[in-house]
C-alpha cells in the first residue's frame, strides 16, 4: 500500500502533463484556427503558383519575383506549419480549385499571357492575404498574433511589387 501511494502522485503528474500538452489545441479559438488554416492554404497556393511562374514567365523580373515568393512564402509556411502543429491544427496541403485552375492555366499558357495571369493572380491573392493577416493581428493566441504581425509587412511588400510589375507589363 505504501508503494501505491508513491505511484499515485507520479500518475497525477503524468496525467497533468498530458492534459497540458493538449491544452493548446483545445484553447485555440475558432477564429484563430480559421486564420491558421486560411493562411496555410494561401501560403501553399502562393508557393505552387510561383514555382510554375518562376520556371515559365517570359520576363526576368517576373521570374525573379516569382522565385522571391517561393522563398518568402516557403519560409513563412514552414514557420506556420510548426506553429500549427504545436497548437494541434493540421494544415491543408492541397490547393483549392481556384488556385489549382491558376496553376493549370500557367502550365498551358505561353508568352506574355503567363506573366499577365501570374501577376493578376498575385495582386488578387496578396490583397486577400493582407486583409487576412490584418485580421490575424487580432488573434487571441499570442503566437499566431506574433506570426501575423511578423508576416504582414512581407505580404504588403509582395502586393506592391506585384502591382508595380503588373502596371509595367500593361504599358
Amino acid at each position: 500500500m505504501h508503494r501505491a501511494l508513491k505511484i499515485l502522485p507520479l500518475s497525477a503528474f503524468v496525467l497533468a502533463a498530458a492534459v497540458a500538452s493538449t491544452a493548446g489545441a483545445e484553447s485555440l479559438s475558432s477564429a484563430d484556427k480559421d486564420f491558421a488554416l486560411e493562411a496555410g492554404r494561401g501560403g501553399a497556393a502562393e508557393v505552387e503558383i510561383s514555382r510554375v511562374a518562376a520556371a515559365r514567365a517570359t520576363r526576368k523580373e517576373v521570374r525573379d519575383f516569382a522565385q522571391r515568393l517561393v522563398d518568402d512564402h516557403g519560409k513563412a509556411n514552414t514557420e506556420l506549419e510548426s506553429l500549427a502543429k504545436q497548437k494541434g491544427v493540421t494544415l491543408v496541403a492541397t490547393l483549392d480549385p481556384e488556385h489549382q485552375t491558376v496553376v493549370d492555366q500557367l502550365k498551358t499558357m505561353s508568352g506574355a499571357a503567363i506573366d499577365d495571369t501570374f501577376l493578376k493572380a498575385m495582386v488578387k491573392d496578396h490583397t486577400a492575404a493582407a486583409q487576412l493577416f490584418e485580421s490575424g493581428q487580432q488573434a487571441t493566441d499570442p503566437d499566431l498574433k506574433a506570426f501575423a504581425q511578423r508576416t504582414l509587412p512581407t505580404i504588403q511588400q509582395h502586393l506592391e511589387m506585384a502591382k508595380r510589375l503588373a502596371e509595367a507589363a500593361a504599358r
